[in-house]
């Protein structure tokens, strides 16, 4: 009984013929691996996008739909990627109440049925926000704070996610103010 078989040489020379080269194989191979793990690394990316965007939104009220809630997602990857800022945006029946919040968090609470708004900035983020308010002689995140609250309470047909993204578009202007 053998331990090592014999190979067949006319199966190995046949098989040589129709292969390719070693260094071309192993080329293939790497470039094969390259892709599945770019494939791998952008679905994950793209996985936790989502899952952030579904944290950074809640909806008592049920009124937003799919599409507005992408369009908060897009607006939560701009602050993070931008700024540095987790955005989160709380709407509620009741009155809007503030979580406990991070040293990076933007924060916007709605309450659509008792028309008011809550707006909570990071520091850096209310620093430059006064020093726009000083340049402009009013608080510019209490006019936003006054504007929102005052769209999320008219009946609108469309509801609350206009009057938020007008508000984050309001913010985003102001912070890249000169």
């Amino acid at each position: 009984m053998p331990i090592f078989w014999q190979r067949n040489r006319e199966a190995d020379e046949a098989a040589a013929g129709v292969m390719r080269p070693a260094p071309l194989r192993a080329v293939l191979t790497v470039a094969l691996f390259a892709v599945v793990a770019v494939a791998f690394w952008r679905h994950f990316e793209t996985r936790m996008t989502e899952i952030e965007a579904a944290n950074a939104f809640s909806d008592e009220t049920a009124a937003w739909s799919k599409v507005d809630r992408q369009t908060l997602a897009g607006y939560a990857r701009f602050f993070r990627e931008q700024w540095g800022m987790k955005l989160v945006v709380r709407v509620s029946a009741s009155a809007p109440l503030l979580p406990e919040l991070t040293p990076t968090t933007l924060f916007i609470g709605v309450s659509p049925a008792l028309g008011r708004a809550v707006i909570q900035l990071p520091s850096l983020a209310a620093q430059r926000l006064k020093d726009e308010g000083r340049r402009r002689g009013r608080d510019v995140r209490l006019g936003l704070e006054d504007e929102l609250a005052a769209c999320v309470a008219a009946p609108a047909p469309s509801g609350a996610p206009p009057c938020v993204f007008r508000a984050l578009d309001g913010l985003r202007d102001a912070l890249l103010a000169p």
